[in-house]
């Protein structure tokens, strides 16, 4: 039997903890703060609401599978197998999560980023046991998507990598086993050629947000424009990921990018998440 920590209860946590919910995992979802734990256990219980046959209906988590919060590492439970941390972007957050869950987790649970751009090689180095870890990188929205990235370190153990591949298939994700480690794995590396033309386009005047949405749409026959895929993953996010991608390449000119992304995180307009971005969102949009 599975039994899944997540640390992080954020945009990204609450939604692989509500999809693991769903598929009747065990699940504890850790936060230090007591209002975004809160939050999230609202959320994910508006969000399975939304899978029920009866709109009056109001399950609790619990009715799916069991779900326990937690806001220290003192309040985990004995029968973890896999842990998931899905902190903030930053090298630093990660940096002191994993060394703190790695020393405080037995060898024998699994541990597991769910960074968006950093290597299992970058992150490797501050984990305990580095056998037992990897990448598991899940794609928002993650009840939509189903897709996850399982790579590997050059230290981690075929069933340790067996082990998330099982579980991503009992979560209803589809796992995609990447042997080799790449910055942004293969999505995400696809995608931010896309997201910088789009921001190239828009800080240089050619066209606002809308127009170069509609254009892609339009085209492609896509159903969302680079804008709008940037207020799903997050405007923070993508902010921190283009902040993120000098540590693969120095040279590669984003100050600009990084520089007309702030004003609309100094505005709270985060996406989808906060109910506004590039564009705005009806308040029941934010709780699907």
């Amino acid at each position: 039997m599975n039994s899944l920590l997540i640390v992080g209860a954020g945009w990204v946590g609450r939604q692989i903890a509500s999809q693991a919910i769903y598929h009747g995992i065990a699940t504890v979802l850790l936060d230090k703060s007591t209002n975004i734990l809160n939050d999230a256990e609202e959320w994910i219980q508006n969000h399975l609401r939304s899978f029920t046959t009866d709109p009056d209906s109001h399950p609790s988590p619990r009715v799916f599978g069991q779900l326990r919060t937690a806001e220290s590492l003192d309040q985990l439970p004995d029968d973890l197998t896999v842990a998931l941390e899905s902190v903030p972007e930053q090298i630093s957050v990660k940096r002191r999560c994993l060394t703190e869950l790695s020393e405080r987790l037995p060898p024998d649970v699994a541990l597991a980023s769910n960074s968006s751009y950093f290597t299992p090689s970058m992150l490797a180095k501050y984990v305990h046991h580095p056998e037992r870890f990897l990448h598991w990188h899940f794609h928002v929205p993650v009840w939509i998507t189903r897709l996850v990235d399982v790579v590997p370190c050059t230290e981690t153990k075929p069933e340790v990598v067996e082990r998330i591949l099982q579980l991503s298939r009992t979560m209803g994700q589809e796992p995609v086993y990447e042997p080799v480690e790449h910055p942004g794995y293969l999505f995400n590396w696809m995608l931010q050629a896309l997201l910088k033309a789009a921001l190239e386009l828009s800080q240089k005047g050619v066209a606002d947000p809308q127009t170069i949405d509609h254009v892609w749409r339009t085209v492609s026959h896509m159903p969302m424009g680079p804008f709008q895929i940037m207020d799903q993953i997050g405007v923070d996010t993508i902010h921190q990921v283009i902040s993120n991608a000098r540590w693969a390449d120095a040279s590669l000119p984003l100050q600009d990018l990084i520089d007309g992304l702030e004003p609309l995180l100094a505005e709270g307009r985060l996406g989808v998440k906060s109910g506004k971005g590039f564009y705005d969102y009806p308040q029941s949009a934010t709780s699907r």
